[in-house]
């Protein structure tokens, strides 16, 4: 079983103003370009996005707190697709080098950062997501769920 961490302290209410500030302040140094980390998995070629691949990764789970979803980088992905869906979230369909499209979505991103990139954006990126199964109309298909994008 996992230890579980509570910790306690006190603070004087002078010092309020104080550790509000310090808080602000590292909240606001880990938001600047040179510390941004982005976490995943492992690095897989646009190969590896098929069935078989998918179906090893099913064996993972259950997948919650403790076992997240495996989250994968692909790189040099060029957009050849997008629209927007519902207005809230971005359909795409990306093609990489080696000419091999992949079926994207990214949920919520229409009015952020990511979204601005996946409509704008021209050239290469390096995406990072999870493989899903998705099933709409009886079909089954994969899709890419983008969780973040490395430019």
């Amino acid at each position: 079983m996992g230890t579980t961490w509570l910790l306690d302290f006190t603070l004087k209410k002078g010092n309020l103003k104080n550790f509000n500030e310090f808080i602000l302040k590292d909240f606001l140094d880990t938001g600047t370009s040179k510390n941004n980390i982005f976490l995943y998995d492992a690095e897989v070629s646009t190969l590896a996005f098929n069935e078989n691949f998918y179906n090893e990764i099913k064996k993972l789970e259950p997948f919650g707190t403790g076992n997240p979803v495996p989250t994968f980088l692909f790189k040099d992905l060029k957009i050849i697709k997008s629209k927007i869906l519902n207005n809230k979230h971005i359909s795409l369909i990306f093609k990489s080098r080696t000419g091999f499209s992949i079926k994207s979505i990214s949920f919520n991103s229409v009015n952020n950062k990511v979204g601005e990139h996946l409509m704008n954006y021209k050239n290469t990126l390096n995406v990072l997501g999870q493989i899903n199964e998705n099933i709409w109309n009886n079909k089954k298909t994969l899709q890419l769920t983008i969780r973040d994008l490395i430019l």
